[in-house]
Formats: C-alpha cells, structure tokens, sequence
C-alpha cells in the first residue's frame, strides 16, 4: 500500500494476564510491514488500538487498514 494509512487494531487476549498494549502494538506493525503490507510504519497517519476482555479461543488481533482519503480530518 502506498500513501497515508489509517490502521485500527482490536486486540483479545487469551487470558487475564497483564499485557502492555504498546508491546502487542510493536509486534503487529512490524509484522505487517514484513509481510508487506505497506512499506513503512511511518505511513500511518492515524492509529487507533482497544484491548478487549479475554477471547474463549485462545486470543487474537483483528487489523484493519484504509487509505488515508477515509480518515476523519481536522485542524487544530
């Protein structure tokens, strides 16, 4: 993919145990890139993670990536 991306990430753990969201959120990004997915991380123009309770199969990540035309904007 090229261009600005927006990637929304929801994560279910397999368990109650502690887990650190930007530790997940590292491991999937540079997944993504490897497998080639989009070229560099720093395509991301907007980023969205929720850790959800824990999921009765064992865990997983769901991804979902669009160009940026999709995004909401806004200026500040």
């Amino acid at each position: 993919m090229d261009g600005g991306l927006c990637v929304s990430i929801e994560m279910f753990p397999p368990d109650r145990r502690r887990r650190d969201v930007d530790n997940i959120l590292k491991g999937v990004l540079d997944a993504l890139e490897k497998a080639g997915v989009y070229h560099d991380d720093n395509q991301i123009v907007l980023l969205t993670i929720r850790k959800h309770l824990p999921d009765t199969i064992g865990g997983h990540v769901a991804v979902t990536i669009s160009d940026n035309s999709t995004a909401i904007s806004g200026t500040s």
